[in-house]
């Protein structure tokens, strides 16, 4: 019987691995801004993490990078607030790039919303405040309803999509109040007689087209992004289940083929042909009580081979003395033949030779 009882499992070639399709290709945004990324976000998730902590790191990547371009956008509003009238800008606009970058402090820690929250709640009073503090209000002043967009972009892309919609709602509102009641130029006032209604729509139809886009724009976004993670769940679940069925067909072949192994063995041993024990393959542990009690039996087997050689032996010898033994007492002159017979029966035949012996010398 050859000691390669079982043989090695077949491998099986694996077409396609969940790193294909998991982990994507860096594009520009990574190389561009991984310096940035490295210090406001957190590192990208392995590709077989689950979809929570994807969803967690996309938001944090997410708010790290709409926070970037929104603080080059301050950085580069800052030198222009010293030209303005309102002294109070420049003031304001450091304070609003100390809180985004408290935000991004926040956003490092895991806490993407609360740092959005923040974020959107700052910039809206920042720019209200600029706004009531302008004083008198004049036309070119108008353009500063403009920068509620910029609010709106960051509620949308940082809290929930829906979020827009109340945001333009209250900005609506201010922008109406605001022209009804705050001091104007003597310009502004003329013209807010004669013209408030097209004064009033162009702000506040931005508001409105812009929060529909955005979130369309978004809510399409982020069912895609869904559908994606889906999509690479279902590969992962997929790759999982044609793994497991690969090896539990890999390993009921093996089991088969190693039972079919132990009846060989088992028929060799019964027909006295043991050469060595079974050994214990890793591959097939659930096995192995099996083995160790044929193992044991073989033991015993060799050990009842054993003696029932020694059985035969000792009965030939029996005969083949006792034979010797008859024609002894035929011819009692003759001295008694003595041979070793390798068996138990051997001291016997010593002690009836020696017996002979002491009787011959009385």
């Amino acid at each position: 019987m050859s000691r390669t009882l079982f043989p090695e499992p077949p491998t099986t070639k694996q077409a396609w691995s969940p790193g294909e399709v998991l982990t994507p290709e860096p594009d520009w945004q990574d190389r561009l801004l991984g310096w940035w990324y490295r210090l406001t976000a957190i590192p990208e998730p392995p590709a077989n993490a689950s979809f929570v902590k994807r969803e967690i790191a996309r938001r944090v990547r997410l708010f790290s990078t709409v926070a970037f371009f929104f603080l080059i956008v301050l950085i580069i509003f800052f030198p222009a607030c010293i030209f303005l009238p309102n002294r109070l800008v420049i003031y304001l606009d450091g304070l609003i790039i100390a809180i985004t970058v408290f935000t991004l402090v926040l956003n490092r820690m895991r806490k993407p919303l609360m740092a959005g929250l923040i974020l959107v709640i700052a910039s809206e009073l920042v720019l209200t405040a600029v706004i009531v503090t302008t004083l008198p209000f004049d036309e070119t002043s108008i353009q500063l309803y403009d920068l509620y967009l910029i609010v709106d972009l960051l509620a949308v892309s940082l809290l929930r999509p829906q979020t827009i919609f109340a945001l333009a709602f209250s900005n609506s509102l201010f922008i109406y109040f605001d022209l009804m009641y705050q001091q104007h130029t003597q310009v502004l006032a003329h013209d807010l007689v004669t013209q408030f209604i097209p004064v009033l729509v162009r702000p506040v139809g931005l508001q409105i087209i812009i929060a529909g886009v955005a979130y369309l724009w978004v809510r399409s976004s982020t069912r895609a992004i869904t559908r994606a993670d889906r999509a690479e769940m279902i590969a992962a679940l997929e790759h999982t289940i044609a793994e497991e069925r690969a090896y539990s067909e890999q390993a009921r072949m093996q089991l088969e083929e190693s039972i079919q192994q132990l009846v060989k063995a088992h028929i060799e041993a019964v027909n006295g042909q043991i050469v060595a024990k079974i050994p214990y393959p890793p591959e097939v542990k659930i096995l192995w009580p099996l083995i160790g009690v044929i193992n044991s039996l073989w033991v015993r087997l060799q050990h009842t081979h054993q003696v029932e050689f020694e059985l035969q032996q000792l009965k030939r010898a029996i005969t083949a003395y006792a034979e010797t033994l008859h024609q002894a007492a035929i011819t009692p002159q003759q001295p008694l033949p003595m041979y070793r017979t390798k068996t138990d029966l051997d001291p016997l035949i010593l002690a009836i030779g020696h017996l002979q012996r002491t009787q011959r010398k009385q």
